[in-house]
């Protein structure tokens, strides 16, 4: 199957309002679904929590991934554990665990069903400086944020740029290296998924 790369500008990602702030979807499969159905695989998000408490929605059979992308929150997993999240920490954790944060951040979200691996990754990108990243067989999706700075992607022989809040999707990736590089200080938020 051949490698697929498809690019989703910042202008174009949905936002909507939920308790604690505001949210934008950058990803969801499969395509025709939906987050409000929970008929989805894979959705990635970023959210704003703008206020102090608040309290996340229960989500069972959803297995989630959150990093703070700016910001500092003290998250807390009844009968779990509670712990600080600082920028660029990410915690794992069940969906329906009845789960509050305190404080206000930026965060990206990562929510897979039905047995789905992800891994949660921060790249930061020096000016002026490659960076390669090689891709096991066992993770055929990979998607690029671009929290700060533009982006420049090259793979087989292509080459593709993006800026802050752009979101990039490399499918059926398979063993493809590739590289990524910036003329300014650069950070990407790059997440791998077995779907």
């Amino acid at each position: 199957m051949e490698i697929s790369i498809e690019l989703s500008q910042e202008s174009k990602h949905i936002k909507s309002m939920w308790s604690g702030g505001t949210t934008t979807e950058l990803y969801i499969a499969p395509k025709n679904s939906t987050y409000a159905n929970l008929d989805f695989k894979v959705r990635i998000s970023t959210a704003q929590v703008e206020t102090e408490k608040s309290s996340f929605t229960s989500l069972p059979g959803v297995d989630r991934k959150l990093m703070i992308l700016d910001g500092k929150i003290i998250i807390t997993h009844q009968n779990q554990y509670s712990k600080q999240l600082r920028q660029f920490e990410v915690d794992t954790f069940k969906g329906d665990w009845k789960t509050t944060s305190e404080g206000t951040c930026t965060d990206f979200n990562v929510m897979t069903t039905e047995d789905i691996e992800s891994e949660l990754i921060y790249i930061p990108i020096l000016m002026n400086t490659n960076v390669s990243v090689k891709n096991p067989k066992f993770w055929k999706t990979i998607c690029l944020y671009v929290q700060k700075g533009a982006v420049t992607l090259k793979i087989a022989k292509e080459k593709y740029s993006f800026k802050k809040g752009d979101f990039l999707t490399i499918s059926n990736i398979s063993t493809h290296e590739f590289t990524l590089n910036s003329t300014i200080n650069s950070q990407v938020i790059m997440t791998k998924l077995n779907i």
